[in-house]
């Protein structure tokens, strides 16, 4: 075939009708094969993929770091090319049913600026093939910053090499000269959105990364979906955006709502616009309470994850959570405690916000991994305003849910599982060593990481609600309300594995196994 029919079959093969490039079906990647297209400096081959040494996982990200820096294309994990040339012959899914977890935890702690991209996994034939689609970065260049590495790769051709000092400081200049307007972007869009600062408000706001371009026709907007999207259909904390979606409305720049009533003024206020920028503002209590706040704002990210993806917004999004009128905020000492504590005030100054800033992409704020990763961010520096190190109980302790978002009533603390009886010391199901190993009859039935129970297999057997562990499955969502206080607990020390402890890698997939029949093994007290 002549290179400008396998180019024109290579690129209607790659764009979506968004514009994006990504494969979105197996039949895309077949046709690879059927058209013979060769290695590019937007288009790479693997075959295999392993995952287990520092220096696999340096070359992964190398790989896929150097794709962005390079100007973004695909990988195709599971592709055999021809002996002797770089042209796709075969597909040869990968055998690791965990591959796809393992990839995400890597890139999400080892580059920086966060990578843009997306993946999709297909099975066949009792394995997997992975396609990775890059874009590059308006932050500046990606950079490896983990396995011994803090360097910059770009791609050029069919090679990957680091980037020369002038090469950065170039793609550093350009992203620089594409962000020098970004603050008058926010004001045009009159983000964060507008409220009395002498009053506790949780405020988040979102910005799409440029170019800019309508995702949604006003015109054409069905409210009734805003209302109660299925994915916050049987949360218990939706009643915030729930009420004040059912007032939308048109308005210049997209559509709005607020709960106002008879005229009175809102507690609640949503607006988002035509090309995917978004506020959500809600009124609180004076008393604060972490986890009641945390379930709100999980609301809130839900929320603008399913707006996002209903109108396959693909672009990254800058993201600010604020909370303002702190000095009028109290917070209680502890989950049952009457006294409260106020905003400790450095001298000199008087802080009336605490925020954080994330560069998020929507897909994965749909994961609830990420989700609560960007919860706890906010939540420590929430904490921290107050006088307090973190907000550690509410992220590695209290009660585990199943796969159905029920409460299993049991409890996860003070180095235990238990069941917690009144004002009694409850029942022990179980212990775990700083390593996270749950023993029973002497050998370890299960591992606690990072507020995820999995199993031998690294399945997920219960995790907590706000669980920030890779092991998390991707759908878990609380779907109960949660009457129960948590009973206090005191936390034993954590740290790595001692050496010669093997840890399974969690899948994120959920066990098949059930909680408490694991937990028989281990002796009650």
């Amino acid at each position: 075939m002549d290179a400008l029919p396998r180019l024109t079959t290579w690129i209607v093969t790659r764009i979506g009708n968004n514009g994006s490039v990504h494969f979105d079906k197996l039949d895309a990647v077949k046709r690879l094969i059927d058209t013979r297209i060769p290695e590019s400096t937007s288009l790479e081959y693997k075959s295999e993929l392993h995952l287990d040494s520092t220096e696999d996982r340096r070359e992964l990200l190398k790989d896929l770091t150097g794709m962005g820096n390079g100007g973004g294309g695909s990988i195709i994990f599971g592709m055999q090319e021809e002996a002797g040339t770089n042209v796709a012959k075969e597909l040869s899914p990968l055998g690791n049913s965990s591959i796809v977890s393992q990839i995400e935890d890597i890139v999400r702690s080892a580059v920086h600026p966060p990578l843009v991209w997306s993946h999709n996994a297909f099975e066949m034939g009792g394995g997997w093939v992975v396609i990775a689609d890059i874009e590059p970065s308006t932050l500046g260049p990606y950079m490896v910053e983990s396995y011994k590495e803090q360097r910059y790769y770009k791609r050029t051709g069919t090679s990957v090499h680091p980037m020369s000092e002038q090469e950065v400081r170039d793609a550093y200049a350009i992203a620089l000269r594409a962000r020098d307007h970004r603050d008058d972007t926010w004001k045009r869009h009159l983000l964060p959105i507008r409220i009395d600062p002498q009053e506790p408000w949780l405020v988040v706001s979102a910005l799409p990364e440029e170019p800019l371009s309508e995702i949604f026709d006003a015109r054409q907007v069905d409210f009734q979906k805003f209302i109660l999207p299925p994915l916050l259909a049987n949360y218990p904390d939706h009643s915030s955006v729930d009420f004040a979606a059912r007032s939308m409305h048109h308005w210049a720049d997209g559509i709005a709502g607020d709960d106002g009533i008879n005229g009175e003024e809102p507690r609640c206020l949503i607006r988002l616009h035509r090309d995917g920028a978004a506020g959500i503002a809600l009124h609180l209590y004076p008393e604060l309470r972490m986890e009641a706040t945390a379930r709100v704002l999980n609301a809130h990210l839900l929320y603008l994850a399913w707006f996002w993806d209903e109108f396959r917004l693909h672009r990254p999004v800058e993201l600010e959570i604020a909370l303002t009128g702190l000095t009028q905020a109290t917070m209680p000492r502890n989950a049952f405690g009457t006294a409260s504590t106020d905003v400790v005030q450095p001298a000199g100054v008087n802080v009336e916000t605490v925020s954080v800033i994330e560069e998020v992409l929507p897909w994965e704020l749909l994961r609830a991994p990420v989700r609560h990763g960007v919860l706890r961010r906010f939540c420590d520096r929430l904490e921290q305003a107050f006088g307090r190190a973190s907000a550690k109980p509410l992220f590695e302790e209290g009660w585990l849910y199943g796969k159905s978002g029920q409460n299993t009533g049991l409890l996860l603390g003070a180095g235990l599982i238990w069941e917690h009886r009144g004002a009694g010391p409850g029942v022990r199901h179980g212990s775990f060593d700083v390593a996270g190993q749950v023993r029973g009859a002497g050998d370890v039935c299960a591992y606690v990481v990072d507020g995820v129970l999995i199993d031998p297999a690294g399945d997920t057997l219960a995790l907590l609600e706000m669980a920030t562990g890779s092991g998390c499955p991707n759908d878990f969502l609380l779907t109960g309300a949660t009457t129960r206080e948590c009973p206090p607990g005191q936390s034993i020390p954590r740290g790595d594995a001692p050496a010669g402890i093997e840890i399974p890698h969690p899948t994120g997939r959920w066990s098949e196994l059930l909680l408490r029949e694991v937990l028989l093994t281990v002796p009650t007290y």
